[in-house]
């Protein structure tokens, strides 16, 4: 039984990003979205931005804050969500299907390794916030 590498990886900052196909779809974790609350405005890169693992991408305005968002790997912005221009409280409604942010190659496929699976990124969130 391999990991699917479809299955959820997550960073320290609660991105989260799966493969498929060599293109990794980026979004914020269920943690984040909570504790932003009611998200009002993303701000996205171009299509065709380049960006470093941990490189600033873009950032997420709720009521209460504003959350930068970093990339979790190396690649290329491939897609933008474009429906969250209009709609970003899917972000707070879908951070796994519909709210996703950015889509990206993956430059460096060991830097997924580096990444937490779903059960180590549960640990973290309990961690921090004992």
């Amino acid at each position: 039984m391999g990991i699917s590498k479809k299955a959820r990886k997550y960073t320290d900052k609660h991105e989260w990003i799966s493969v498929e196909n060599g293109i990794g779809t980026v979004g914020i974790s269920n943690f984040a979205q909570e504790a932003l609350g009611d998200v009002v405005y993303c701000s996205l890169p171009e299509v065709g931005t380049k960006l470093n693992k941990q490189d600033e991408f873009g950032a997420l305005e709720s009521v209460k804050a504003a959350s930068e968002l970093y990339s979790p790997l190396t690649g290329e912005v491939t897609e933008i969500n474009t429906a969250l221009a209009d709609n970003p409280g899917l972000v707070n409604k879908s951070c796994y299907k519909d709210g996703w942010l950015i889509k990206m190659t993956v430059d460096s496929p060991s830097e997924l390794d580096e990444l937490m699976s779903e059960d180590a990124y549960e640990k973290y969130i309990k961690s921090i916030e004992d």
